[in-house]
């Protein structure tokens, strides 16, 4: 069993200086800044719930920092999850748990009624987010130019020495680098867009590997016409009409592409108007079915 003493993860991160690119310890995987912590936040910890033998591969899917950490906090790490004791610096999964739920609550917090980057905003929720200030500290130790002809290679070195610094060091570069986060209008969960248009994240959605931003403008249409009565009344009757346009039948009145052209430019209209309650809606869903 081991004592119970301070045990430290120490561990270098580096970031940047010209671009959003982080790196964890000694490992080669080049992440965007952010990625990491919404990977941490996202990463399904209830799979490890009852388990009874750990290894620190484990952790891969919840955070760089427990593969590239120190090699002596590995191990305590793993031994404490087998058999836990009140270590100092030592996590167990309730405490990841508690982490997660604090950072999800503080990015929602920022960013959904901000609408943006704002540093009023930020600050009065930050005035309120006590939580992750503690007694533990980074550094910054020196600017690396690995190769001066490559801006990209220019990065500050930092120095952390817990889980929690760890992910601190990535927020706090977050803000002040004036990194935006959006919510995927598909499942809900944070990003970082790419683009300011983008409304629907990069992350796989459905089982044939499709991702929201492949199936999110398609998925939200749906759930728009379910929710709307017009919407859905003037849906059905578009198929319809394209129906006797594309498929001519003996026993219905078919349509050719200019008659259909003309019933939805002003099937269009009629729906806006109806909307704006220029148009009764029982009369508007009438003419849908004439």
């Amino acid at each position: 069993m081991m004592e119970n003493v301070n045990i430290r993860g120490y561990m270098h991160i580096d970031i940047g200086l010209f671009d959003n690119i982080i790196t964890f310890g000694g490992s080669p995987e080049r992440l965007s800044l952010g990625e990491a912590l919404l990977r941490f936040i996202y990463a399904d910890l209830k799979s490890l719930d009852h388990r009874t033998h750990f290894s620190i591969e484990d952790f891969q899917f919840v955070h760089p920092y427990f593969t590239c950490c120190d090699a002596i906090w590995q191990k305590a790490f793993i031994e404490n999850l087998k058999h836990p004791q009140n270590i100092i610096g030592i996590p167990q999964l309730s405490d990841l748990r508690e982490l997660q739920t604090q950072y999800t609550s503080l990015l929602l917090e920022l960013y959904n009624q901000s609408g943006g980057y704002n540093e009023q905003h930020f600050t009065e929720v930050l005035r309120n987010g006590e939580w992750f200030l503690n007694s533990d500290c980074f550094s910054r130790i020196s600017v690396h130019i690995r190769n001066a002809e490559e801006a990209s290679l220019c990065t500050e070195e930092f120095f952390v020495s817990s889980f929690q610094d760890c992910l601190f060091i990535e927020f706090a570069e977050l803000l002040k680098r004036k990194v935006v986060f959006k919510t995927c209008k598909n499942c809900g969960r944070l990003f970082i867009p790419k683009r300011s248009n983008m409304d629907y994240c990069p992350r796989i959605y459905s089982p044939d590997g499709k991702t929201c931003s492949e199936v999110g403008y398609t998925q939200t249409f749906a759930r728009n016409v379910k929710n709307d009565e017009l919407l859905l009344a003037y849906t059905r009757a578009y198929k319809a009409h394209y129906a006797r346009m594309t498929k001519p039948r003996k026993k219905t009145a078919n349509m050719t592409r200019e008659e259909f052209d003309a019933w939805y430019q002003e099937a269009k209209r009629k729906l806006e108007q109806a909307r704006a309650g220029l148009l009764d809606p029982e009369a508007f869903k009438a003419w849908l079915k004439e």
